[in-house]
């Protein structure tokens, strides 16, 4: 089980941030999640309990996929954020976690080969992955750090695209 837990925080996440994915679904609890509530962040609330979401994203021509935090009022629309792209058939899963409370404002934004769900359930379903004795498995991400509009909108524009 693989799991690239990727952590953005304040100045990335405030109110005015955004994840910008090529998701061809997202589910919250096996029920259908809306733009409105994974796409969107909100100021630390005292009480927030802890969200996630799993999110199906579509590829490109070249298998591979982009998915973006970013908080485009960040100084004055200057912008800043993170992106990140790797190719879907060695991480099919995509986790976003969401903790808004006061004293833990983060997000995760998780590529992985499975969903963190519990050992047990994956392998009950036949979804838990295993590297065989002298197996090889290479897995890529790209991290790029995005620190102006243009380049938020030119990642904006490469999801769009997918």
């Amino acid at each position: 089980m693989l799991i690239y837990h990727v952590n953005g925080g304040f100045p990335a996440v405030t109110a005015e941030t955004e994840l910008l994915t090529a998701s061809a679904d997202v589910t919250q609890g096996g029920a259908k999640a809306p733009p409105d509530r994974y796409a969107r962040f909100q100021a630390p609330t005292a009480g927030f309990s802890e969200e996630v979401y799993f999110h199906r994203l579509k590829a490109g021509k070249d298998g591979r996929t982009t998915v973006a935090l970013v908080n485009r009022p960040f100084q004055d629309g200057r912008g800043i954020g993170y992106a990140l792209r790797y190719p879907v058939a060695q991480m099919p899963c995509f986790t976003e976690w969401k903790m808004m409370g006061q004293g833990l404002y983060v997000v995760g934004t998780e590529p992985g080969n499975v969903n963190p769900e519990p050992r047990e359930k994956l392998e009950r379903e036949g979804r838990l992955p295993m590297v065989q004795p002298g197996e090889k498995k290479t897995f890529e991400i790209e991290f790029a750090a995005l620190g102006s509009a243009e380049e938020i909108d030119k990642v904006e524009n490469e999801i769009k695209a997918l």
